[in-house]
């Protein structure tokens, strides 16, 4: 019996040698994949989620937490009051509450509780057309949110912020976006 080289023995082993790269590639895909999927599923779950709450639900006024944003520019002595709830799913960051022509940061903490009603207090500034309004907060993780807002001017009523639609930008690199949420 002859042993033919090329065929009994390189290629067997080469094919054994390219099949366990392949298997090993496949294998780092997969938990690449992984790996990137509990990322999203992670910050998923740490989402902040803002929610209008109604003044006459809230049982002790004087323990709610209030926020008050404020511009560099001269205030014209009105604020507009919006009363909202964090939901359990994450903690809040605010960045800053941009409207038409001005954007308001925060004067003191920024950060909301999980679960938790509190006040945000908008410092009126001059020359402000009370036409839009964004607010611009982030999670522990540093996912960016915004929440579009309207300014609600009912008659007989103090002026108040009611929040409307949420925007998510997902990044789990730096300068990488995977993807946006509505």
């Amino acid at each position: 019996m002859e042993i033919n080289w090329i065929t009994d023995v390189v290629m067997p082993s080469l094919s054994a040698i390219i099949g366990g790269m392949l298997a090993l590639f496949s294998v780092w895909i997969t938990l690449r994949h992984e790996k990137k999927e509990r990322k999203l599923e992670q910050i998923d779950k740490a989402k902040p989620i803002i929610i209008n709450y109604m003044v006459h639900a809230i049982e002790n006024k004087l323990h709610i937490p209030k926020y008050l944003f404020s511009s560099c520019e001269e205030s014209v002595g009105k604020e507009i009051t919006g009363v909202f709830k964090n939901t359990d799913n994450g903690i809040l960051l605010f960045d800053c509450i941009e409207t038409e022509t001005k954007k308001y940061y925060p004067q003191h903490s920024s950060a909301v509780d999980k679960n938790t009603v509190f006040y945000v207090l908008l410092d009126i500034t001059k020359g402000e057309t009370l036409k839009k309004c964004i607010f611009h907060c982030h999670d522990i993780f540093g996912t960016q949110y915004t929440y579009e807002a309207v300014f609600c001017f009912e008659s007989g009523r103090q002026s108040e912020i009611i929040i409307g639609n949420i925007k998510q930008d997902v990044h789990i690199k730096k300068g990488k976006k995977l993807k946006e949420k509505q």
